[in-house]
């Protein structure tokens, strides 16, 4: 077999490899509150962000979703499906707290689609969901800066 050919074979070996372990690697941005770095996955589309922590049975201390939204908007939040309580950040664009709903309990499935709704008066592009006690155990206030 000519040279150039095993080169080739080579080379795209290589890239499939390079591709397939971009692929495989989840990309988890860093957030700091307060000193505090917060691993986050990032929930940028509307299917991610309508599955959220749903069916999840724990998360990681240290660990969030990010929702990242348009600015201007206003999201509201519900806990249905989700089976770990959560405390929900809801952060305006210019990064500062502005809501938080605190030891949000998961939706009892009995309840169906009659989930309690969870948002902020003020427009968030951003939300943060984090285990359950997370803000108390950091001192995390509203009108606290997001830095990311």
């Amino acid at each position: 077999m000519p040279k150039i050919h095993l080169k080739l074979i080579f080379l795209f070996f290589a890239a499939f490899l390079i591709a397939f372990i971009a692929l495989s690697v989840e990309f988890k941005k860093t957030l700091v509150i307060n000193g505090q770095k917060i691993k986050v996955e990032l929930a940028e589309t509307v299917q991610e962000q309508r599955e959220g922590l749903m069916y999840r049975e724990e998360l990681p201390e240290n660990e969030g979703m990010l929702f990242v939204y348009a600015p201007g908007a206003a999201p509201n939040f519900w806990m249905k499906n989700t089976l770990i309580p959560l405390d929900m950040l809801f952060i305006s664009s210019d990064k500062t707290i502005n809501k938080i709903h605190t030891n949000v309990p998961p939706c009892p499935p009995e309840w169906g689609n009659d989930c309690p709704n969870y948002g902020s008066n003020a427009q968030s592009q951003y939300v943060l969901e984090v285990n359950a006690g997370y803000t108390e155990k950091h001192g995390i206030e509203v009108g606290d800066l997001v830095e990311f």
